[in-house]
């Protein structure tokens, strides 16, 4: 109870024990009638607790007090709440991308935010008409119809408002990739050949691996898969050149020789520059864009709770 409370209370108590002893009261009301000082120290008692009562709310006398949301982040004074991780974690579900943490969540819904954020301060919109032609070419691309796309899409857990979001998302991420990314990326005939020999099984091509088989120790070079698994665990280890084991053959023990193992050789680029330069702008564009989200977050105001 506050003060005003507990000095109108104490007041009140002296005023009563006074007249119960027959006192008059220390202030002489008006017209001298008990009866209206009674009114008066019901009314002063009243206003008292008023003053000192929590504020009443509707619906909050008798009711259990229930967190209907969550707020676990805020990006720019946006919050991310608990149900926007439920909503992302099934639209990721219908892409492949499943079992994924809270705070992989967290992290995707912030680069969400950061993309929108970009998209107002240069005033980069996606509307309706962009979805509804991308919605159209998905479902030609499919055989099938609008109505028949979002029919399958709610088949697997995603209304029809969560698909054209995450559409508008993957729609806005092209837009930022050709306004900041693509002007910074150059390939050329060289980066072509290094992705190739950095990914030679991209291309079917396997390690070759030269030996010297049997007495008459003949040179060989044969692909790594038509080796003996007994001669590919011997060359995993890395034996030197010169290095010598013996396998049985047909019951025979023959003794292997290890040359060298090597890359095979690679095709003509001619014959793979579309699949080759596809696959390297790709790659720099999913780096480029990761380093262009890091200069967003260095830049922006994140609060994770």
């Amino acid at each position: 109870m506050c003060r005003a409370s507990f000095r109108s209370l104490a007041r009140l108590r002296r005023e009563n024990v006074r007249a119960e002893h027959g006192l008059a009261p220390t202030k002489r009301c008006n017209h001298g009638n008990e009866r209206r000082f009674w009114w008066m120290s019901v009314h002063v008692l009243s206003v008292a607790v008023l003053l000192c009562a929590p504020p009443v709310f509707p619906g909050a006398v008798g009711a259990v007090t229930e967190v209907v949301d969550e707020i676990v982040a805020v990006v720019e004074g946006t919050p991310i709440l608990r149900s926007d991780l439920r909503a992302l974690r099934a639209t990721l579900a219908q892409q492949g991308e499943s079992d994924l943490s809270d705070d992989a969540l967290v992290e995707r819904r912030i680069n969400d935010l950061l993309m929108t954020a970009w998209a107002d301060r240069n005033h980069v919109t996606i509307d309706d008409k962009q979805i509804d032609a991308t919605v159209q070419n998905v479902a030609e691309q499919n055989g099938m119809s609008v109505e028949e796309l979002y029919e399958a899409v709610r088949a697997q857990g995603l209304s029809r408002v969560a698909y054209r979001e995450m559409l508008r998302t993957q729609l806005l991420r092209m837009q930022i990739v050709q306004r900041e990314i693509e002007p910074g990326i150059s390939i050329d005939d060289a980066d072509l050949i290094a992705w190739m020999r950095e990914h030679p099984d991209r291309y079917g091509l396997e390690p070759v691996v030269a030996v010297r088989v049997g007495p008459s120790q003949q040179l060989v070079e044969v692909p790594w898969s038509t080796l003996d698994p007994a001669v590919q665990q011997w060359i995993a280890g890395n034996p030197q050149p010169g290095a010598v084991t013996e396998i049985a053959r047909d019951g025979v023990p023959t003794q292997i020789t290890f040359v060298r193992l090597r890359q095979a050789d690679l095709p003509p680029l001619e014959q793979v520059r579309e699949q080759v330069y596809a696959e390297v702008r790709r790659d720099r564009i999913e780096r480029a864009f990761a380093q262009w989200l890091g200069q967003m977050r260095a830049n922006a105001w994140i609060e994770r709770r």
